[in-house]
């Protein structure tokens, strides 16, 4: 394929960031950070019965309810709520949920402290 320019300029340009693309690998062509999958569900409830542990994400309390991370941000999204008394908390870009509303909801009793 060629290319036609107005000014050298232009071409110069053209060539590097065609040679810069091709010479990446796909790895480092994506931006999007990987994201780690929350942990498994019986870590998640030793969490829960843990006094000094006051909030999940919102990963996290789709493992403990049972549900979707897809389904837990659409329904956050739609009403602020993952279901009836757990609110999602919005902290800058963090959101997190109340492990004492998650207990609530799953019909956990308050853990004593130590």
């Amino acid at each position: 394929m060629v290319l036609f320019h107005k000014c050298a300029l232009g071409a110069f340009f053209c060539n590097y960031l065609h040679l810069t693309i091709n010479d990446m690998t796909p790895q480092e062509t994506s931006r999007k950070p990987q994201a780690t999958p929350p942990p498994s569900r019986s870590v998640l409830v030793s969490r829960l019965n843990d006094a000094t542990h006051l909030t999940f994400t919102v990963a996290e309390s789709a493992v403990l309810l049972g549900i979707s991370k897809s389904t837990a941000s659409h329904a956050y999204r739609r009403t602020g709520y993952l279901t009836d008394g757990v609110r999602v908390l919005r902290i800058g870009k963090r959101c997190v949920v109340s492990a004492a509303e998650l207990r609530r909801a799953l019909g956990m009793s308050e853990p004593l402290a130590e």
